[in-house]
């Protein structure tokens, strides 16, 4: 998909915060100024409370209830000016906002031992994406939709229906592949293809399908950043709910779109 184009509400609106196996570093954060580069790190989605992290694996801020403005604001600055009757504006240098985020408030998302609850407060650097969302993808991976076209793919995963359950090696068989799936992240080929002795190769005009935020249309920025603090608001007749205060330590990079 491509950018959205018609008007509607970003009820599906998604905050998601890149989790690598190790933390990042100066020298990495330095290099996310590209597209591909920001989108790379937002492949697989993981739970926040079970899953460990990995490459390219990012949680997703649960429960929003409200988002605030995204961007850097303009700073204009009142510039007097000699035999004018009124002061000239001019642009100044903008300053980064605060990003305050109001959740819905679980405590168990937030156990410190959890993906959410172990980088609050720790000082250290993140990747974030805000994807505006006016309709609700299958998932909110980034991924692609590129199926390998120099090479034919080899797997041992493919599932034969039971028709072709005594097919013999050499010939063809109709198949459903899915050689990846996850929380967030679904592959799934269909496809005739040849049955070797050990796996099946799959021809270069397979039909991939994929799953993921590229669906719908879709609007992204990035930044990196700090996850700062927690603000916990109990509530008497409504839900409780936290305000997650968020610095930014870069520029915003977008809009881009997955497509």
């Amino acid at each position: 998909m491509a950018h959205i184009s018609t008007l509607g509400a970003g009820v599906f609106s998604d905050f998601s915060i890149a989790r690598p196996a190790t933390d990042f570093t100066a020298t990495t954060l330095a290099t996310l100024t590209t597209q591909a580069n920001w989108q790379a790190l937002f492949g697989d989605t993981i739970n926040i409370q079970t899953d460990v992290t990995g490459v390219n694996t990012f949680v997703q801020l649960p429960a929003v209830r409200e988002f605030p403005s995204m961007g850097i604001p303009a700073n204009i600055v009142n510039v007097a000016q000699y035999g004018s009757r009124n002061s000239k504006q001019v642009n100044g240098q903008p300053d980064s906002p605060t990003i305050e985020i109001t959740v819905n408030y679980t405590s168990q998302d937030w156990d410190t031992s959890k993906r959410l609850g172990e980088i609050l407060g720790n000082g250290k650097s993140y990747a974030f994406r805000f994807s505006l969302l006016n309709q609700q993808p299958v998932n909110f991976s980034q991924g692609t939709t590129a199926l390998n076209t120099t090479a034919t793919t080899t797997s041992t995963a493919a599932t034969l229906s039971a028709a072709n359950a005594s097919i013999e090696p050499g010939q063809a068989v109709a198949l459903t592949l899915t050689p990846f799936t996850k929380l967030g992240r679904v592959f799934s080929i269909s496809t005739t293809a040849l049955v070797l002795d050990t796996a099946v190769s799959i021809p270069l005009n397979a039909s991939l399908t994929f799953t993921g935020i590229g669906e719908v249309p879709n609007s992204q920025w990035f930044f990196y950043g700090k996850v700062e603090a927690l603000l916990i608001n109990p509530q008497l007749t409504d839900a409780n709910t936290a305000t997650l205060t968020v610095s930014v330590q870069s520029d915003f990079y977008g809009p881009y779109t997955s497509v």
